[in-house]
């Protein structure tokens, strides 16, 4: 779809998705835990995010305590709307630990509709992709008082949060040299050690090119190759994902 907010011709704004139906797999999830047998939990609202066959659905829940943000996965394949299963239980992407986002208020279960006064929960996310593919995560604090902005990291393809990027980490050194010669791109990257890395190149619409994978050397070094195949010469955009870190370089081929 070339406009991500065009809605579908046959929408049926009469359907109930997720939050209104009776069969809402996630609410489903929660009745069956024993663990939370008689909770009043329930979906607030989500941020989705898909990549390949897999659709990340993050989201927060009323009644939590506190209220957080949490990542449910769902194979998609080619199973329809009503074979959707998340995973469960959610993951633990955000908990409200800075001051502006209520970290020092009382720990009690959130509760429908926005908060009138400041509360340590975090609510509303909702998934950015740039153009070079990095992935941020927005969502309110403090209940509904400040909005906060976390890049995502990717786990080797897939999209996984580490709260520490929002204090700064060391991402990896990645450079990029042009063989036009050999009608090949070199990419030289040095990591934390021993880790798996994939390079995603995009056109500077936003178009997956080409992935490359690899393994980096014990040192945290390599050298990879990408070969263009049927590609033509313009600017493109080298997103470096490792177990830890994502970083782009933009390049001429």
């Amino acid at each position: 779809m070339d406009d991500p907010w065009l809605i579908p011709p046959d929408f049926n704004f009469l359907d109930k998705l997720w939050t209104e139906r009776e069969d809402n797999p996630f609410q489903d999830d929660i009745n069956q835990d024993p663990a939370i047998d008689g909770s009043d939990l329930r979906l607030r609202h989500v941020g989705v995010h898909v990549s390949e066959d897999t659709l990340f659905v993050f989201y927060s829940r009323i009644a939590d305590a506190p209220e957080r943000i949490l990542l449910s996965v769902i194979r998609l394949d080619n199973r329809t709307f009503y074979e959707w299963d998340p995973g469960y239980p959610p993951q633990e992407i955000l908990y409200p630990d800075e001051l502006w986002e209520g970290k020092y208020f009382a720990i009690l279960p959130s509760e429908s509709g926005s908060s009138k006064v400041p509360v340590k929960q975090l609510r509303d996310p909702d998934i950015f992709e740039d153009n070079d593919g990095s992935l941020y995560l927005l969502y309110a604090g403090r209940g509904e008082d400040a909005i906060g902005l976390a890049r995502l990291e990717r786990t080797y393809g897939h999209p996984v949060h580490n709260k520490n990027i929002k204090y700064g980490l060391i991402t990896p050194d990645f450079e990029v040299f042009n063989d036009l010669n050999a009608g090949k791109v070199l990419f030289r990257i040095r990591s934390a050690g021993d880790t798996r890395y994939e390079i995603r190149i995009y056109s500077t619409r936003g178009r997956l090119v080409d992935i490359v994978k690899g393994r980096c050397l014990e040192d945290g070094s390599v050298q990879a190759t990408w070969v263009p195949h049927d590609i033509r010469h313009g600017i493109f955009i080298a997103n470096l994902i490792t177990n830890n870190h994502s970083v782009s370089v933009k390049f001429n081929y």
